[in-house]
């Protein structure tokens, strides 16, 4: 079976907060989800908008977990984004290709981080 989790960004340049953790709460609706910071007791803290991704269940060759919006290299494929396809309902890389955690992709960065990648 495969583990659920997710990252959440909530400013793209101090990178992904792991969550949910002791601190952070997800809270899904329509337009997107909301990290509520439980740090403080009785306290909500800042709402603020969040980037999720979850985790695929899958790793790279060198055992880095795969997340949605990851940008995985192959010999054979180059440089793919992996994203949730609702009508396949599962993750692909690129269009309609399904994603595979083998001996041959390496996490190469994310499209918040590294979307250079995807120029080439």
């Amino acid at each position: 079976m495969r583990e659920i989790k997710f990252r959440a960004w909530l400013d793209l340049e101090q990178g992904p907060i792991y969550a949910p953790t002791a601190r952070y709460h997800i809270r899904f609706f329509d337009e997107g989800a909301i990290l509520e910071d439980y740090s403080r007791p009785g306290h909500l803290g800042e709402d603020e908008i969040a980037i999720v991704e979850q985790y695929t269940g899958l790793k790279d060759k060198n055992g880095v977990e795969i997340y949605e919006g990851d940008v995985l290299h192959s010999e054979c494929l180059g440089y793919q984004v992996v994203e949730y396809n609702v009508e396949l309902a599962g993750f692909t890389c690129g269009d309609t290709s399904p994603c595979y955690g083998d001996d041959a992709s390496v996490v190469t960065g994310n499209i918040h981080e590294n979307p250079e990648l995807l120029e080439a």
